[in-house]
């Protein structure tokens, strides 16, 4: 049964008129007492605000007292915030600047205001020392997503202040050291966000570098994922979108990664046969989604599809062992790295471990209900094309922007996995698909290509949380979405290990427990 619901959005002369009837007084003394809660407790801490108009402002205040907080101790605040209707970023502003936050934090916060689709977002503000965790939609659905249990909830009925789950003393043991075993995308992502909340890592890997498996592929695409009922991974692959895109601004900002050489959005197009344009049609229909995350089209900056596809604006590339280079250079001393690594088991001597290392994660740490299978991918890089955007669908084509003059064709997609041999054959098959998908693109020469295996869990989603076994996580089973689980993942596993980010039901369907 299709449960899926179209947003609705807040009407701006309401939100006019909450403001000019606020009360300052009351919602300054009601943020004033909520800040002093959050502050006497050592952990970050979680408010829960269900959204009834007044709620949204005194979330502005709250913001404005942290931020001018002068013992935050590094500490962050996470905000739940259940929107039904939904603000849009011009909307979000003005209930901002009527609460005295800062223009230049507004401003970048308008900017990263998510697209107007249903589910989970995310809104980092590090100038505030907050994160805003949104849930669009219906307000039952957002009340039952969270799992973590708030020190601050607020709604309709006024406001409650929480002791902690457990007194400081009683939680979980310190976490100082991990190991995280796999130097590909998965592995790189997870070490970079450990180092960056301060942790000792230490990255292994049988390889003699990193991203010596499919993460050391020329490139990689990434874009949302549509189905008409908008299931968990089509929430999940807007969401992880959001974070891989974040992170490699992150990087950019840092010097470590160039925009336009290195990783662009130059948007994705996904073409369809006659078979299936029709219903692709009635889909995009249905979800009527902003067009600033996806749309139909029949063409493209002279290109042509006979039957058309969908085109997502912020559809991207990364060359993947660039990400990966650029997130373990980011670790600078809080890194150790381990090629070569020979151990039969797990190393010894760690407060947590990780394990990402693809098809060889269970033959590491078996878990119950666990399998994983293998396809093969070899994909063909050949000269010219320069393609304007990201092409999938009928063919997946790649082109490099810059000085770079050639495309990437592929990947096949090959089981049972015999050995891992390019072949003339599949360069063929990659090639045939290209031009029978674009007829007017000429191609050039064949200068290479690369043979790899995706690790499949049953249901196509990764296997990201605890194992069953005391201190041991994964985060495997990525399949063809590697750049779209790799930012999600260290939000999921930080949650278990440090307790400093909420849980919600969404990440507990990457149970790798969830078949047991």
């Amino acid at each position: 049964m299709n449960n899926y619901q179209r947003l609705k959005t807040c009407n701006s002369n309401d939100l006019a008129a909450l403001v000019d009837t606020a009360n300052p007084a009351e919602l300054q003394a009601q943020a004033s007492q909520i800040v002093d809660h959050l502050g006497h407790h050592t952990k970050d801490g979680l408010v829960l605000v269900v959204q009834h108009g007044l709620s949204s402002l005194l979330l502005f205040q709250v913001f404005r007292l942290w931020h001018e907080r002068p013992l935050k101790q590094g500490k962050t605040l996470h905000f739940y915030l259940i929107c039904e209707p939904v603000p849009t970023a011009d909307q979000w502003g003005l209930l901002a600047q009527a609460s005295g936050v800062p223009q230049t934090v507004i401003d970048k916060a308008c900017a990263d205001w998510p697209p107007l689709t249903p589910g989970l977002h995310r809104l980092e503000m590090p100038a505030l020392g907050v994160v805003l965790h949104l849930w669009f939609g219906a307000m039952d659905a957002g009340r039952r997503q969270l799992k973590s249990r708030p020190l601050v909830h607020i709604d309709e009925q006024g406001l409650q202040l929480r002791q902690p789950a457990h007194p400081a003393d009683l939680g979980p043991k310190p976490v100082h050291r991990v190991a995280v075993l796999g130097a590909g995308i998965a592995g790189s992502q997870m070490a970079y966000a450990l180092c960056q909340k301060g942790l000792e890592v230490h990255l292994f890997d049988r390889a003699a570098g990193p991203a010596q498996g499919a993460s050391g592929n020329w490139l990689g695409a990434f874009h949302p994922h549509l189905t008409k009922d908008d299931t968990p991974l089509s929430r999940l692959s807007r969401f992880g979108h959001a974070c891989t895109v974040r992170r490699l601004r992150e990087l950019s900002a840092k010097g470590l990664l160039q925009e336009g050489v290195d990783w662009a959005l130059p948007g994705h197009w996904m073409t369809f046969d006659a078979a299936q344009a029709e219903k692709a049609r009635q889909t995009l229909d249905h979800l009527a989604f902003p067009e600033d995350v996806v749309q139909w089209k029949s063409s493209h900056q002279g290109l042509a599809a006979s039957q058309g596809g969908y085109f997502f604006p912020s559809g991207g590339w990364v060359k993947p062992h660039r990400w990966v280079q650029a997130s373990l250079q980011a670790c600078a001393g809080r890194l150790t790295t381990h090629y070569g690594y020979s151990g039969q088991g797990l190393p010894d001597g760690f407060d947590a471990t990780v394990v990402a290392c693809a098809e060889n994660s269970l033959n590491l740490v078996p878990v119950e209900g666990g399998r994983i299978s293998v396809v093969k991918g070899q994909i063909t890089k050949v000269r010219g094309a320069e393609l304007p955007c990201v092409i999938s669908g009928e063919s997946y084509a790649i082109s490099a922007s810059g000085q770079d003059n050639w495309t990437v064709v592929g990947a096949t997609y090959e089981r049972p996995v015999e050995h891992l041999d390019p072949t003339a054959q599949a360069d063929l098959q990659n090639l045939e698909k290209f031009r029978q998908a674009m007829p007017d693109l000429k191609l050039g020469e064949l200068m290479d290509h690369r043979a790899a295996v995706r690790a499949v869990w049953p249901d196509r989603l990764p296997a990201i949380g605890p194992t069953g076994r005391p201190d041991v996580y994964l985060a495997t089973a990525y399949a063809s979405r590697g750049l779209l689980w790799a930012a999600v993942a260290p939000l999921i596993l930080s949650h278990y290990l440090l307790e400093d980010e909420p849980l919600f039901a969404l990440w507990e369907r990457l149970s790798p427990l969830r078949n047991a």
